[in-house]
């Protein structure tokens, strides 16, 4: 690949259509090189002629300033849609986009997309078809590149969207008043529609829509149209965000169009049409088979008030992202009658296009107005039976028996499907010894050679000793507290030489015969994470799933609730809810019981066991050090590393760990920054490789112990983790970076008000995390004396007893639950 030259990168805003950048005049050059027998030309994508446009273009040799360009544009402004250079090698047309219109962020922008390495990812599109003499768009090749050194960017405001309807048939002519809808519920923003007529629709941008883009634009448009007998729907998506970005364009085809002034014409992607008209539909997963050496089966009933059609089936990938589609092959159809329909399906997956995690099973029917996507919720009560008692038998998997696709049923028993990897408990090897285990706990059950109160301590994925759950376990094993509590670890945890020995005799290894055993006679998981974590996170179905779920749990949590609201946890039917959740101060444990609606008789109001065995050792180390620890985001998982790549998460932090002004404040003091993915988003740390320094190190889950680094580290930036809490009892200093507040506060909410109670400063941008660091080195790393009151607020003590205090609640959960039991048996036998 050739040399990128990016030292002199920067971004220039247009104002009042004049290139400025520090209100100076700036002139980049560029130069690309092309095939010497290539014909050159530039094509303008709008409503202007190119001959303004004049570039040198010599023995292949192309070059050209921004100052043509800003000269160009000045005069065009307003009509320029696209800028390309096209050329033709060999009866070959190829183009290369040079500036694209896009809207961005309510936006309408003209944006330079020669910078750096970015030309490789927005160079061109991929096209399937092609007209007769017109050219295809292809990806340029990164080695034509010889020197790329600016990006340019012009802003005006986006006024009006427009988009193309698929045809709707014979509806058109019904419809009384159409409406476009962002966003849902009442939360959702009506956009008035200024056009509409045929299969075109014009709609204005508002400010209250410009303001909630961030909130809104992975959301589908939603266009309702009343008509004289009825409600038509149709969601609009472009697969990749209900708004267009020009990086999702280009990824996803989305055709980009020039209307006229102010306002863009988009191809959007229309989803299934959703018909108010009363066909009451009624669908369920009636059975579900499973032959040797054949695929399951599904066997669906559908039956409606209307006539209708039975097209086919799918499923599914659950996510606001992207759309992946499986057509499930039909076996068979039998039409009861018009309005009552059973369909056998078989399962399939196509694993060249592997995609985590979550996949939804739908019929596809037509009442004659088209294509209907009808989700498939309900299942017969044998579907339930057979999934609880072995999921597997139902299993499919990738030839080299890694990858998997497993029936699971949802907390409100609707059958769905997972796709992922297949879990360590899901081997033959596993199975086997699971099954060992279950005729041991049997026999001794039968020859009361039980032990009555066990209890099994464990962390994420039972694949660490670094939380809660192990100094917890630690501080009941040393001292003797409680003969029966035993640690579950994975034999290749980075942690397991430390446990075994320490622990050895009370350390099981996850997956082996005695771990097995013992999970059947637990009678108390206690873990940082929920009860799945001592088996499988991925497993929601089986035996095993069923009795870890019946166990008795104390919730010692893996942070501080406050900065992220959910609902995970909340004490509720079917949502394996816990009998005791630990919190840290009096703040904490109302949140528990206001909003996770937990009994004051199922919080213990006693610190983290963590946090007794925190000391500072930040004066040990040869360099300071400035813990980096983001937390993950839902909207991110399981993208491909090159669409994480584009995300404004990864270009937030690489962009820190890259910055020249970090960099020179890093060697002035004599700063190490360590930067750690969070567990969630562990495979994209290659993509952060190349940020490595003297002065920047870089880690994924498992390279490091958190609660070692909290200690070693002078300073942390985070943006909403709960790791800060530690930092902050510890009386470090911690800065909030905190870039995308808004898409934050509207996906999940926080219990805290970000503007006043946070005890660091929030930042948002690269400058303002520098000015934040280089005051706090100036502090010599001191905590700023206007956060000492939330200290008070946000702790119960600062005197290591938290893990005896733990032990206590616990002891006081068992001892009331043993007392209901015999109080609900005397009774029985009572009656």
């Amino acid at each position: 690949m050739a040399d990128m030259k990016t030292e002199n990168q920067r971004t220039v805003n247009i104002q009042d259509a004049q290139f400025t950048a520090d209100n100076q005049q700036v002139q980049v050059n560029v130069e690309l090189i092309l095939p010497t027998d290539a014909q050159l030309l530039v094509r303008v994508f709008g409503q202007v002629e190119a001959q303004a446009l004049s570039f040198e273009y010599m023995n292949g040799r192309l070059t050209f300033s921004t100052a043509t360009l800003q000269a160009y544009l000045d005069q065009h402004v307003e009509n320029v849609f696209q800028v390309f250079f096209a050329f033709t090698v060999a009866d070959e047309s190829f183009e290369y986009l040079l500036v694209d219109r896009t809207i961005t962020e309510g936006r309408l922008s003209l944006t330079g997309v020669f910078a750096g390495l970015e030309l490789v990812n927005y160079a061109g599109w991929l096209v399937e078809s092609v007209a007769d003499n017109q050219a295809a768009n292809v990806l340029f090749a990164a080695e034509n590149i010889t020197a790329v050194t600016s990006v340019s960017a012009l802003e005006l405001p986006a006024q009006q969207l427009e988009f193309q309807l698929p045809a709707i048939g014979a509806l058109i002519d019904q419809v009384q008043q159409p409406t476009i809808q962002a966003g849902r519920g009442d939360a959702a923003i009506i956009l008035p529609v200024v056009t509409f007529a045929n299969s075109q629709v014009v709609v204005d941008l508002t400010d209250e829509f410009v303001d909630e883009l961030g909130r809104v634009r992975e959301q589908p448009l939603l266009l309702k149209l009343a008509l004289t007998n009825g409600q038509f729907e149709l969601q609009l998506r472009n697969q990749a965000g209900a708004y267009p970005e020009r990086m999702t364009a280009q990824k996803k085809r989305i055709k980009f169009m020039n209307s006229d002034n102010g306002f863009v014409l988009i191809d959007m992607q229309p989803d299934f049409y959703s018909t108010r008209f009363g066909h009451n539909v009624r669908a369920q997963v009636y059975s579900i088979e499973a032959a040797p050496l054949r695929k399951p089966t599904l066997t669906m009933h559908i039956r409606a008030n209307d006539k209708f059609k039975f097209l086919g089936a799918r499923i599914q990938l659950r996510s606001n992202l992207f759309e992946h589609v499986v057509e499930l092959p039909v076996k068979q159809v039998t039409a009861v009658n018009a309005k009552f329909t059973k369909a056998k399906v078989g399962l399939t997956m196509d694993w060249n296009e592997f995609y985590p995690l979550y996949w939804d099973l739908f019929a596809l029917v037509d009442f004659g107005n088209g294509p209907e996507r009808i989700r498939i919720e309900k299942v017969g009560a044998r579907v339930i039976r057979r999934v609880n008692r072995s999921y597997l038998h139902y299993k499919i998997t990738d030839k080299d028996q890694k990858r998997i696709l497993v029936p699971y049923l949802t907390y409100n028993d609707s059958l769905a499907f997972m796709v992922r990897e297949m879990e360590p408990v899901e081997t033959p090897q596993a199975t086997f010894k699971e099954r060992l285990a279950r005729i041991t706990f049997g026999l001794m059950k039968t020859f009361k050679m039980m032990k009555p109160n066990v209890w099994l301590g464990f962390e994420k994925f039972a694949s660490t000793a670094q939380d809660n759950g192990y100094a917890f376990f630690d501080y009941v094993a040393t001292n003797k507290l409680h003969d029966d509590f035993y640690y579950v670890l994975s034999a290749d945890s980075a942690d397991f030489a430390k446990v075994q020995s320490k622990h050895a005799d009370k350390l099981l290894v996850h997956g082996s015969f005695k771990y097995y055993l013992y999970l059947l006679m637990a009678k108390t998981l206690v873990g940082s994470e929920i009860r799945r974590h001592v088996y499988s996170l991925r497993v929601r179905s089986g035996y095993m799933y069923d009795q870890v779920a019946n166990k008795r749990a104390v919730f010692l949590q893996h942070g501080v609730t406050a900065f992220k609201k959910t609902t995970y946890f909340r004490n509720a039917a079917n949502r394996g809810s816990f009998d005791l959740v630990i919190t840290t101060s009096p703040a904490e444990e109302k949140i528990v019981h206001d909003y996770w609606n937990y009994p004051a008789n199922k919080i213990g109001l006693t610190g983290f066991s963590r946090w007794d065995v925190l000391t500072d050792k930040s004066a040990e180390q040869p360099m300071k050090r400035i813990f980096v620890m983001p937390t993950w985001r839902t909207w991110l998982e399981d993208l491909p590393a090159e669409d994480f790549m584009q995300t404004d998460y990864y270009q937030h932090f690489a962009s820190l760990l890259t910055n020249q002004r970090m960099m020179d404040l890093l060697k002035q003091h004599n700063l190490k920054l360590v930067f750690f993915l969070h567990p969630k988003f562990k495979d994209y740390v290659d993509s952060f490789a190349g940020e490595k320094s003297d002065y920047v190190e870089i880690y994924k889950f498992g390279d490091i112990q958190v609660n070692e680094e909290i200690m070693k580290s002078s300073l942390m930036i985070t943006d909403y983790s709960s790791v800060a809490w530690d930092t902050f009892y510890m009386h470090k200093p911690v800065i909030f970076y905190q870039f995308d507040l808004e898409r934050y506060l509207d996906s999940w909410g926080s219990y805290l008000n970000m503007d006043t109670e946070l005890f660091g400063p929030r930042v948002q941008d690269v400058d303002q995390v520098v000015d934040a660091i280089a005051q706090i080195v100036t502090a010599d790393f001191k905590l700023d004396t206007q956060y000492e009151p939330m200290y008070q607020k946000y702790f119960i003590a600062h005197d290591q007893q938290n893990s005896q205090r733990i032990f206590d609640a616990v002891n006081t959960m068992n001892d009331r639950m043993d007392q209901e039991i015999t109080t609900a048996n005397e009774m029985r036998k009572g009656d």
